[in-house]
């Protein structure tokens, strides 16, 4: 099995307390977010646990329960890191003072097969200009290189949620226009990407630049990087993560979330898994309690809730 922690928060930034009680008592809850009466009980027991994918912005808080973690299981970073200041990014802390340096310790600490860099997503506006994302871009990659191996990047969608958090943004979302300044900010990436010695791959993406031959077309959850890190990893077995089936493009593969909705306490304009974050902070302060099941709230706040164990698939063949 394997676990995502999480697509719908960041759990290292904010839940590394809650997320480490967890795995010492060896499963999770996790709430249907369609009905609130249906639970999911999920087993982190390390037999049961193939891989654990951490999605993060910051994983400082989660620095010091690496090596109780690794004695019995296997995990990695989806760690994003992007061009946009507090205007997009309100509470991501310093870029080059806090992210980078962590990003690097947990590369020296764990390989750098296991710290994937997000760039994404990627929007243009009057300030975050094809030219600032380049200059970014390039600055990052001259600090990450020889420590990172692959960098991940992928264009904004003009979702209904997105359009509604983004509206004192003037982001550009005349399709023509972007057309040309992506494809053009590509071929920018690949030059950069080369020149610092980085694999340079996109997520859900169906543009025809992804042909291009310098670059890949990846997923987040991805059952090859798997394969390469975990001995006996069979990456023929898992199949496309059902939770994705609305983006076409995405090719992760199965996984059992952990996290909750509207719990983020980054304030990320983007965002499609925070819907307000005045709401996340109110559930942050009121409902999450570190040594609860459930990563808000509690099991007693769900009286008649099933509670039903989740299926346990191995992708492992031997352990």
């Amino acid at each position: 099995m394997i676990v995502s922690a999480s697509r719908r928060t960041d759990i290292p930034a904010f839940y590394s307390e809650w997320f480490m009680n967890r795995i010492r008592e060896q499963q999770a809850c996790v709430v249907n977010p369609r009905n609130e009466n249906q639970i999911s009980r999920i087993s982190l027991t390390p037999s049961d646990v193939d891989c654990i994918v951490f999605w993060t912005k910051n994983a400082t808080p989660l620095e010091n329960y690496l090596d109780e973690l690794s004695a019995n299981y296997m995990y990695y970073f989806q760690y994003t890191l992007t061009a946009y200041d507090k205007d997009i990014e309100p509470h991501v802390p310093n870029k080059e003072k806090v992210i980078i340096p962590n990003m690097i310790r947990l590369s020296e600490k764990l390989g750098s097969k296991r710290i994937i860099w997000r760039y994404d997503p990627i929007m243009l506006t009057s300030k975050y200009t094809r030219q600032k994302h380049c200059e970014i871009f390039e600055k990052y990659a001259s600090l990450l290189s020889g420590k990172i191996e692959k960098v991940i990047i992928s264009f904004v969608d003009f979702t209904r949620q997105f359009n509604r958090n983004m509206k004192d943004i003037d982001v550009i979302t005349d399709s023509k226009y972007l057309d040309k300044e992506y494809t053009s900010l590509m071929f920018d990436f690949i030059a950069i990407a080369q020149k610092y010695n980085f694999e340079l791959e996109t997520c859900a993406e169906i543009s025809n630049f992804t042909d291009n031959q310098f670059v890949k077309h990846t997923c987040c959850i991805d059952p090859k990087l798997i394969a390469e890190i975990i001995p006996n990893f069979n990456d023929k077995l898992p199949k496309k993560d059902v939770g994705q089936k609305l983006r076409k493009a995405c090719g992760c593969c199965e996984s059992n979330d952990v996290g909750a909705a509207n719990s983020c306490l980054h304030g990320c304009k983007y965002c499609y898994a925070t819907l307000s974050h005045e709401e996340a902070i109110l559930n942050y302060k009121n409902l999450h309690q570190p040594s609860s099941n459930l990563l808000k709230g509690n099991l007693e706040m769900h009286p008649n809730a099933k509670i039903t164990d989740r299926k346990i698939k191995h992708f492992i063949t031997q352990k």
